[in-house]
């Protein structure tokens, strides 16, 4: 009854508050919406099937979905097959549906951990008119779902830690589910690390941990064992070897890092293709090529007949051009391709240790680069020029600091370390809400960063927009702390 009671008077403080964010939220997006573009030629995406396969044959085209996990094909199939006319428009108020939600659920987490409520009410609006929020929420792609669904884990981690209530426990593996079949970086790695790290925190419900785990094991278990009957491979997307191959290629690349940064891209396949057909000739690698949009062009050009038959009429596996003449990277010769790619790449990491290092920390240089230093966002980026230009620290004049985001590396850095430090404290302050709610943002950040930096060399400040929300959180909520300790140290 008590606690009934609290959660009226919590609403009741909080409601002209939420009222006021949304009005913020919805006038920051009015100048955006009119002045930003999304994506109108949203099945452009190599991440999405034809957008005629998916109006037609949605269930059959995710069914032979090879290429990525399903979740991202399966709300632009659904909204394609409902509103065949304005599936952009209904598209792009989903996301900014999700924007709203993240900027909510901020705020809700941010006084979960103690910070004050004006601070609370500051800093998640600071996050929500970033340019990070702006640019990533008008380009529709799985980056913004995941950085929606991470919120929404987090979020209903802190209802369970508040409430016990089971059925918080419950919608929190269910998210979990949802993350795992919309990325491919979401793995049963992550998942069995999930469990165990939840499973000790609440040592009294780890039954009930292990049993609503088996949601999210069932849905990508049952992925991976219809990819394996299909395809022959155990996984959710075939293309993991081919976005292997720009990190293979840089390992073979024998020069001292700056001299490797500095390299034209016409230097680089040069070298490459020199040293990949050595291996070749010695019998090393089979296939292994350096993936450029020519090669993928290649690919998609093989002859149809390398499809097997019973494959003959499903246009997702068939076909190696969309509608609108870009590549289909369901295409089925990409699965025999990243076979052999799999493998090669291996060959190559193990022939070139040193190289593979390199790559290591040319993929952390690209991870902590600012969020919207890439193509995905470039027209939209030109476009509130003057505003990034603000948040843009790790833009020093075009030097080599700037050009390669040292800056940002540094002061992620630092926020890392900080923040691995606020959950220590956390932990031995007995605060055993807080401390798991942060454990699980400390687990995802490092996850996402480890596996990312080991397996690609770029895009990866794309996969970081997804966990920054939980780093900028464990910040904010540690430098309250801190300044929380340090006046009452100075008042004692």
């Amino acid at each position: 009854m008590l606690q009934k009671k609290e959660t009226v008077l919590l609403l009741g403080k909080h409601k002209y508050i939420y009222l006021g964010m949304i009005v913020i939220y919805l006038l920051s997006r009015v100048y955006v919406f009119h002045t930003l573009v999304s994506t109108q030629d949203i099945f452009a995406s190599w991440q999405l099937l034809d957008r005629i396969w998916l109006q037609n044959t949605l269930f059959e085209s995710l069914y032979y979905l090879h290429s990525n996990p399903p979740f991202f094909n399966l709300l632009a199939g659904m909204c394609v097959k409902w509103f065949p006319e304005d599936y952009v428009t209904v598209l792009e108020w989903l996301y900014l549906t999700m924007g709203l939600a993240v900027y909510m659920m901020m705020y809700r987490i941010l006084l979960f951990f103690k910070v004050p409520v004006w601070g609370a009410l500051l800093m998640s609006t600071l996050y929500i008119v970033s340019p990070e929020a702006l640019l990533y929420e008008r380009w529709i792609s799985p980056v913004w779902i995941d950085t929606f669904l991470l919120m929404s884990a987090s979020f209903t981690l802190v209802m369970y830690g508040e409430k016990r209530h089971l059925v918080y426990l419950f919608l929190f593996f269910g998210v979990i589910t949802l993350l795992m079949i919309t990325s491919s970086t979401f793995s049963l790695l992550y998942l069995a690390g999930l469990v165990i790290l939840i499973g000790i925190m609440y040592q009294k419900m780890w039954k009930y941990v292990v049993l609503f785990s088996f949601v999210p094991l069932l849905a990508v278990v049952t992925i991976y064992t219809k990819n394996e009957n299909q395809f022959g491979f155990w996984g959710s997307s075939s293309l993991s070897g081919v976005q292997m191959v720009k990190k293979a290629a840089y390992a073979t690349l024998e020069h001292p890092l700056d001299r490797v940064l500095s390299m034209t891209e016409k230097e680089k396949q040069k070298e490459v293709k020199a040293s990949w057909e050595e291996l070749r000739h010695e019998g090393k690698i089979e296939s292994l090529q350096y993936m450029t949009g020519v090669q993928t062009m290649k690919v998609c050009q093989s002859p149809e007949e390398m499809v097997p038959a019973r494959y003959g009429k499903i246009s997702a596996l068939s076909e190696p051009f969309k509608h609108n003449g870009e590549c289909n990277m369901n295409y089925y010769h990409y699965v025999q391709q990243s076979k052999q790619i799999r493998e090669d790449v291996f060959t190559v990491w193990m022939r070139y240790p040193e190289g593979y290092l390199r790559t290591v920390v040319i993929a952390m240089m690209d991870y902590f680069r600012p969020v919207w230093d890439t193509a995905a966002v470039n027209t939209n980026r030109e476009r509130l020029h003057g505003y990034v230009k603000l948040f843009d620290l790790g833009e020093l004049g075009g030097t080599y600091m700037g050009q390669y985001g040292l800056f940002f590396i540094l002061l992620m850095f630092l926020s890392l370390l900080f923040v691995i430090g606020y959950t220590i404290r956390l932990l031995g302050r007995k605060r055993q809400k807080r401390a798991t709610v942060a454990l699980f943002m400390l687990y995802t950040i490092y996850f996402v960063l480890i596996s990312g930096i080991l397996l690609r060399i770029d895009g990866l400040n794309q996969m970081r927009v997804m966990t920054d929300p939980l780093l900028y959180i464990l910040t904010v909520a540690g430098l309250t702390a801190l300044l929380r300790f340090v006046f009452l140290k100075r008042t004692a």
